[in-house]
């Protein structure tokens, strides 16, 4: 799967390879389904090559060299430890982590928690395919020179302005623009981020899960609004390997690029009125997950599992996880 790259135009993300990261963790041992097989062959498409990337990088956020980054990335993971590639690459690639509705990010953090299982060949290719994609669709959001605090940011998840509620949800190529429109509202610099960067992830994903379960309640961009949450969970996976300050300047960005996200696609809501009392347990929950093998609902349970470690939070991503059951 590692080997399917997402077509030039009309573009869009290979979800099937972060799935199947996904449910080798939920559910280790199933069988990849035989129809995620059909459903790569669309990605299967040659990219373009114009000329060797060079060093310092003169082709960050341009999609047409996406074939010249992957390359890049191929040759870079020939060396011995793929830690080093991915230090190197991090810090540069984390101001555009929010490019292409976080996929490339989303897609470089499966593949690293596959390897941190096992070093093969394979997955390092799965790698490069990541940074390539996070590369060449890099877009830094704007920021201004007053830095807002973690703490308050959140808090105005809440407080958002609505946008018109979308007939359907827009298609990939709309989400960025968007995004962009929305992003001076609420800046965050990387150098407000606070002293131990897990601590604030984990308020901003509980953050950003309360809000797609209100959104999801109201059937407002539930697609795209997810994504806000796995978007910034899959920073939690690079965390173990990158070093204080790129741990900082990720969950930084991550967070600037959520407030972002909600302000082009959510709307204002009651923080956990959603909530339920009476929630299944989540062995059940992932057990009927794996069963439907949603390549988007997989990533969901999975970033919920993973930033559910108090009662509030487990109650919320519980919460979360029974009502997309319910819409998919």
């Amino acid at each position: 799967m590692h080997a399917a790259i997402p077509p030039e135009n009309p573009g869009g993300a290979n979800h099937y390879p972060m799935a199947a990261e996904v449910l080798h963790e939920l559910a280790p041992g199933a069988p990849l389904p035989g129809d995620w097989f059909d459903g790569v062959r669309y990605y299967d498409e040659p990219l373009s090559r114009r000329a060797p990337i060079g060093v310092p990088a003169d082709a960050l956020g341009d999609i047409g060299r996406h074939g010249d980054w992957l390359d890049h990335f191929r040759g870079e993971l020939r060396a011995p430890d793929w830690r080093t590639v991915l230090s190197r690459w991090t810090p540069r690639l984390a101001p555009g982590l929010s490019g292409a509705t976080f996929h490339g990010l989303i897609r470089t953090a499966h593949a690293v928690r596959a390897l941190q299982r096992r070093d093969t060949p394979e997955r390092r290719l799965e790698l490069a395919a990541g940074l390539a994609y996070w590369a060449s669709r890099f877009v830094e959001l704007p920021v201004t020179a007053t830095p807002r605090s973690a703490p308050d940011s959140i808090r105005n998840l809440a407080q958002t302005e609505a946008h018109a509620l979308d007939d359907e949800e827009p298609g990939f190529h709309q989400v960025m623009d968007r995004l962009l429109a929305n992003s001076l509202a609420d800046p965050v610099q990387p150098a407000a981020a606070a002293a131990s960067p897990h601590r604030v992830l984990q308020s901003l994903v509980l953050a950003t899960t309360t809000a797609l379960l209100e959104m999801l309640v109201q059937e407002r961009n539930r697609i795209w609004l997810l994504h806000n949450v796995t978007g910034p969970a899959a920073v939690g996976l690079l965390l173990p390997v990158v070093d204080p300050p790129t741990a900082r300047d990720l969950v930084a960005y991550a967070q600037q690029a959520a407030i972002a996200f909600h302000r082009g696609y959510g709307a204002p809501f009651v923080p956990e009125a959603s909530v339920r009392r009476r929630l299944r347990p989540w062995s059940e929950l992932t057990a009927i997950a794996v069963e439907r093998l949603s390549v988007h609902g997989l990533k969901l349970f999975d970033a919920l599992r993973r930033f559910s470690g108090d009662a509030r939070s487990d109650r919320v991503a519980r919460s979360t996880a029974e009502q997309w059951l319910e819409w998919v």
